[in-house]
């Protein structure tokens, strides 16, 4: 999925089990694009080969921000956690 969130800059967004939106959709901030997750026999398999690789199985989201076509350091956009 391809989300143009500012003039030239472009957020790459892959491993929704279902996205919620359309080619040229507007979408509002905060409004849901997708949610994780696939079909269960999609997931089971993600799940043994995850296994076999030394992973835990888990879903994995791929975020990747671009400005004028060029990769950018995510850090910047997202918080740190506080606990």
């Amino acid at each position: 999925m391809l989300l143009e969130t500012a003039p030239g800059r472009l957020l790459i967004v892959a491993g929704f089990g279902n996205s919620f939106v359309q080619r040229d959709q507007i979408v509002a901030k905060g409004e849901p694009i997708g949610i994780m997750g696939g079909k269960p026999y999609e997931q089971e398999k993600l799940n043994e080969t995850a296994q076999q690789d030394g992973q835990h199985g888990s879903e994995t989201l791929y975020i990747e921000i671009r400005q004028a076509q060029a990769p950018v350091d995510p850090s910047a956009f997202f918080r740190a956690s506080q606990q």
